[in-house]
């Protein structure tokens, strides 16, 4: 049709030129006719590349399941998986996502499918029971707890006095064999000490120990509790010691029950003991045969790698990830980017919420410490060594962190807390978000380097919660 046009403009205007005598000739004519008609159609394909190119951005070349990696899940619970159209640059098209809820019936591993245009993708859940006696997959490996046919003697729940009860209920027995952990089942009334309790494990092939203190659920009178208590020193002989806390001595007590402004979560106060006594209820001697140093791998009382919310985070963030520094960029951008600095917690003792890697997770807000818990709490879980650091004298937290291997490891300075700068206007301070991500803290190879020095004085022990290693790396601090 364009060409048919052309011939009858070309006719029209040669008989006009011919009409009025014009000054050019028929060829000059012609000439003009065709750069006009070529000029037109590279400004049609143009605009036909435009339109092609905006018609690209919303097709769907591939489809993925978040979230990624190997999720666990509980048999019978309800959770939610969504299947996203992405662009061939891997982004993801808005308004094609597709959302279903999932529960699964039977346990073990199960792969389904979902489909956005089309294109099918599918991924694999780990389908457990809602039971902390059985065994447990960390770090890719199956640790089974407590060997039943071992355990001999019974439980003995002492009391300190009729107004102080700690009852443990799992396990029944005294002396056993385990696996890397044991659960631990107990109820705690006590509220003059807040519900709180202690636990002191020593022993193992490296002979260390530590001593952390728990929390009964302080929304029961009863004070339950479930959790698993991890071996973390090696194959060996094992004293794990349930105490009651008798007196204590508060460097500040939070308030409990402060509900958020959207009331969505319920705070739980972080109250911090500066001393206490405490009664032994009950002792467990406990064989370690798992021959391995979860010392900076294994979880601890707030740094619960173990947990199933940081299990499927840590999937999330590292499916698809080999390289150990990969995986830690992946998690330390994360946190950079989705957690921000809870100033409430830091000048207010009575606000101070945890700071346990958990409660990090759900509260989104912390101080330098869960910022360091939830570090280490996400790294440990993908096999990855990573300490505790607390410096009194600096009065902050960070994380140092294994790049190497076990028998040749490599050490660095991880401070996601200080990548995750305040920004400072003319008006109070503020987190920079997720537009303001930092590595002047980031796999550093001394204590010198970033935007302040991490170095410095006096182990900070008032949590008296982590074993002491003494000097890392010219810092005299403590790690758990």
């Amino acid at each position: 049709m364009k060409k048919v046009g052309i011939c009858f403009a070309l006719v029209s205007v040669i008989t006009v030129f011919c009409f009025i005598g014009g000054g050019c000739s028929l060829i000059d004519m012609l000439n003009n006719v065709g750069e006009e008609y070529t000029d037109n159609q590279e400004e049609d394909s143009d605009n036909n590349g435009e339109n092609g190119a905006n018609k690209n951005e919303n097709v769907t070349k591939s489809v993925e399941i978040t979230p990624r990696g190997m999720q666990t899940v509980i048999v019978g619970k309800e959770c939610v998986f969504t299947a996203n159209a992405l662009r061939e640059d891997g982004s993801i098209i808005a308004g094609k996502s597709v959302t279903e809820p999932k529960k699964f019936t039977e346990t073990g591993k199960h792969s389904f499918s979902m489909t956005v245009d089309g294109l099918l993708a599918t991924t694999t859940v780990n389908v457990i029971e809602d039971d902390i006696t059985l065994p447990v997959e960390y770090m890719g490996k199956t640790y089974t707890g407590i060997d039943i046919s071992t355990m001999t003697g019974s439980v003995e729940n002492t009391r300190f006095d009729a107004g102080r009860k700690l009852e443990v209920t799992y396990p029944t027995g005294n002396s056993f064999d385990a696996d890397g952990f044991f659960p631990l089942k107990l109820s705690v009334n006590n509220p003059a000490m807040h519900q709180f309790f202690r636990v002191s494990i020593s022993g193992g092939a490296n002979r260390e120990g530590a001593s952390y203190i728990y929390r009964g659920n302080p929304t029961s009178d009863s004070g339950e509790l479930e959790m698993r208590i991890w071996l973390r020193w090696g194959k060996g002989s094992y004293t794990v010691k349930i105490c009651d806390i008798t007196e204590a001595r508060w460097n500040y007590q939070a308030v409990d029950g402060m509900t958020s402004t959207d009331g969505k979560i319920t705070y739980y106060g972080d109250n911090i003991l500066a001393s206490y006594s405490y009664y032994p209820s009950v002792t467990f001697t406990v064989n370690n045969t798992r021959d391995e140093d979860g010392t900076f791998l294994y979880p601890s009382s707030v740094v619960q790698s173990d947990d199933i919310t940081v299990m499927n985070k840590a999937a999330d963030l590292t499916a698809g990830l080999t390289k150990t520094e990969d995986k830690i960029k992946a998690i330390h951008d994360w946190i950079v980017t989705s957690k921000y600095y809870d100033q409430d917690s830091f000048p207010s003792e009575s606000k101070r919420k945890r700071q346990d890697a958990v409660a990090v997770m759900e509260y989104g807000m912390c101080v330098c410490e869960g910022y360091a818990n939830l570090t280490a709490a996400l790294l440990r879980n993908c096999g990855i060594q990573t300490k505790f650091i607390s410096s009194k004298s600096l009065n902050h937290a960070w994380n140092h962190v294994n790049v190497g291997t076990e028998t040749n490891p490599d050490w660095r300075l991880l401070d996601t807390c200080w990548d995750d700068p305040l920004i400072v206007d003319f008006g109070p301070a503020h987190d920079g978000g997720s537009d303001f991500v930092v590595y002047e803290n980031y796999l550093l190879k001394n204590l010198e380097g970033g935007n302040d020095p991490h170095t410095g004085g006096v182990p900070n022990m008032g949590r008296d919660a982590y074993p002491g290693i003494g000097h890392i790396d010219g810092v005299e601090s403590i790690a758990y």
